[in-house]
């Protein structure tokens, strides 16, 4: 089954999750390829959108950036030609955040027509 967008469409604060969903899938098409998508089931809590910043980030934190660091494994500038201004360019590694920053760094990154460092 395709990512399929449309099964996560709603907001978590200032984030617009379908445009999330579709920005970051974009990017890890354009660095890797289109079999490393994620799925709309990260996104999703008992079958609906995720729709607080603390289902956001626990499910970036704990699914999403397990699963893009394991893709990555060994190539943190292809990590961070992903996730943009969300890795440390020091060190390699994903930024770790509050739920309420998380919400914004993502809308900010992915929705606000940046297309990403590299892109």
């Amino acid at each position: 089954m395709s990512p399929d967008p449309d099964a996560v469409s709603g907001t978590v604060g200032p984030l617009d999750l379908a445009a999330f969903f579709e920005a970051l899938n974009t990017r890890i098409t354009q660095h890797l390829d289109a079999d490393h998508q994620i799925g709309h089931a990260y996104l999703l809590r008992d079958g609906a959108p995720i729709d607080t910043e603390e289902d956001l980030a626990a499910a970036f934190h704990h699914e999403v950036i397990p699963l893009l660091e394991d893709h990555c494994v060994g190539r943190a500038e292809l990590l961070h030609r992903i996730l943009g201004s969300l890795v440390d360019a020091d060190t390699g590694r994903p930024l770790l955040m509050s739920p309420q920053d998380l919400a914004d760094a993502l809308a900010s990154e992915f929705t606000s027509g940046v297309t990403g460092p590299n892109a």
